[in-house]
């Protein structure tokens, strides 16, 4: 009886989380609109690039992020970019100025980018190398900070080795 519970449980979680549809090595023009206002174009930026998607509701997005601006102190070569998919662009402004972030947001009101990426949970992250191909993904937060750490050590993009 006890292990029909538990396969019962373990089916359940499997088909009820949706499957990430970007794959790694997947290549992503991240391009458009941002909350700031200004649009964002690929290639402004030839290096590695960290994508969050978050919302001013996700709490553990908040923490996330104030976790990964402080990691990439030490790999200033990648750059943060976020994805906010909610439909009031004004309360998400006042939301980023209020929180002081120092990166840009693609506004997804659409939620183009969010179903194409099809997370499991928010944050989420990608991390795209300089041709802007998924090399590594994730649910963000502070669990994974220390994988993400060691899959941009194993690409030697740490700047900062005095932290």
């Amino acid at each position: 009886m006890r292990s029909t519970q538990i396969i019962l449980t373990a089916f359940l979680l499997l088909v009820s989380v949706p499957a990430v549809s970007f794959e790694n090595g997947q290549c992503l023009e991240l391009e458009g609109a941002t909350v700031e206002g200004p649009q964002l174009a690929q290639e402004e930026h030839s290096g590695w690039t960290l994508v969050e998607f978050w919302a001013t509701w996700c709490r553990p997005c908040l923490s996330s992020i104030k976790s990964l601006q402080s990691l990439l102190t030490e790999y200033e070569s990648v750059r943060l970019v976020g994805v906010n998919s909610e439909d009031n662009l004004e309360h998400v402004r006042r939301f980023v100025a209020e929180a002081g972030w120092r990166f840009s947001s693609l506004w997804d009101p659409e939620q183009v980018w969010l179903e194409d990426a099809a997370p499991p949970a928010l944050p989420y992250l990608l991390l795209l190398d300089p041709t802007g191909c998924i090399v590594w993904q994730g649910i963000g937060g502070t669990s994974n900070i220390r994988e993400l750490r060691m899959v941009l050590d194993r690409q030697k993009l740490r700047t900062n080795t005095r932290l």
